[in-house]
């Protein structure tokens, strides 16, 4: 009897074209990004990475010079007055994270001196803020793909490296990571600041530091954790490495600590501890190594001040050398915007910039406003996808072990149980 062919029912048919349109759609919006990135026009402003200067000799660190502190307006316990009848004490709210106005302030003295002589970053995040903050998932998701929490995590039993990044906002008051240069990754030094920074030690028990990152966690101090390379702890004394095939030369001179030096676990805490803005950041000397093309001039430096809210409260300014170089910045930048439009919308961050105003004082200039909380949180989405994976320079893990046979005979010797002659 002839085999009879039958029809598929149509909506097999149907389901199989909605499900590689939905998964289809799925993987072109994880691609989208990257596509922008490649297939959009050239930016209307180029630049050009120039080379590393040589260093000088490193000079005496600076003094930690911590903000000042906001003046109080309560009066003092007995001045004037009568005292208050007694009454019995309500029991009183913990009291909420202090949200500070994003007033940018210089984080000079923070971290190696070498920072304030070539291009340096400095990032101080203020955890008491953020962990409450809408954006903290973001975060979280931002500081577990940092190749340094790849390294701190590596060996130690915690799961993942988003744990870890959970455990640093929950317990720590705030954290500086600052470099000298962040294209050294060993450069990179990490200071966190806690009541008590126990639960974060012992998190870490176990680590296994990579031959090649010479970084150390230590305790400089009660409520004081540090990560790092042993001629960068504290002001440090950066010196870049030779280039290859350099002839050798004689080390430099040791530079003996300024007496404002000594105590520098001391202010640094403090420093870390005073009111500021959930986010403070700066990059400075960026025209030692990056070049605007165009004729327009390079800002010597970047620093950067948000809150936490929502809709956080930005101020970002970019400082020149001159007023009239402010000037012809600023007249560039709204062109530049509306230019950028097109990238800005394909990325997810449409309307990022559409509240924050533009005002030139001096040889500065600042953008103000507000920022959107959806698209802050595609933004810190977009770095973590940026920063390098760990495959990049963790080991690969250990082959699995194949599970042990057990023998028919139970492992007994081939002669086992054979009769004599």
């Amino acid at each position: 009897m002839p085999a009879q062919l039958h029809r598929a029912p149509p909506y097999l048919f149907w389901g199989l074209a909605l499900s590689l349109l939905f998964h289809g759609g799925l993987a072109l919006l994880g691609y989208l990004p990257a596509l922008a990135l490649r297939l959009l026009p050239r930016l209307p402003i180029e630049m050009t990475i120039l080379p590393p200067k040589p260093r000088a000799q490193p000079a005496p660190p600076a003094a930690v010079v911590p903000p000042p502190a906001p003046p109080s307006g309560e009066p003092k316990t007995g001045e004037g007055g009568s005292k208050p009848a007694a009454r019995k004490p309500a029991p009183k709210k913990p009291p909420a994270p202090q949200v500070v106005p994003p007033k940018i302030a210089p984080l000079s003295g923070l971290g190696p001196s070498a920072i304030d002589r070539d291009i340096g970053v400095r990032v101080v995040l203020r955890m008491t803020q953020l962990r409450s903050s809408p954006h903290r998932p973001a975060l979280v998701r931002l500081l577990a793909a940092f190749p340094d929490t790849h390294l701190l995590a590596h060996g130690t039993s915690l799961p993942s490296t988003e744990a870890l990044a959970q455990l640093l906002v929950s317990e720590l008051q705030a954290v500086l990571i600052a470099t000298p240069d962040p294209s050294d990754l060993t450069a990179t030094a990490f200071y966190g600041v806690a009541a008590d920074t126990s639960r974060v030690q012992a998190a870490l028990a176990g680590r296994k530091p990579l031959p090649w990152d010479p970084r150390e966690l230590s305790v400089p101090r009660r409520g004081l954790l540090a990560l790092a390379r042993p001629d960068l702890l504290g002001p440090g004394s950066y010196v870049a490495a030779a280039p290859p095939g350099a002839p050798p030369g004689a080390p430099p001179p040791a530079v003996p600590p300024s007496p404002a030096a000594i105590p520098w676990p001391e202010q640094l805490r403090t420093a870390l501890q005073a009111p500021g803005p959930a986010l403070s950041a700066e990059i400075l000397n960026v025209n030692a190594r990056v070049l605007l093309q165009g004729g327009l001039p390079t800002p010597t430096a970047l620093r950067l001040a948000m809150s936490g809210e929502e809709r956080p409260a930005v101020t970002l300014r970019l400082e020149l050398k001159t007023p009239e170089e402010a000037t012809r910045l600023a007249a560039v930048l709204p062109e530049l915007k509306t230019k950028m439009a097109t990238y800005l919308f394909l990325l997810g961050l449409g309307g990022f910039f559409d509240e924050l105003q533009l005002a030139v004082h001096g040889a500065q200039v600042e953008l103000g406003g507000h920022v959107p909380s959806r698209q802050l949180d595609i933004l810190l989405d977009l770095l973590a996808h940026q920063l390098p994976p760990p495959a990049r320079f963790l080991p690969p893990p250990p082959p699995p072990t194949e599970p042990a046979v057990a023998s028919p005979d139970g492992g007994a010797p081939p002669d086992a149980g054979r009769a004599g002659p």
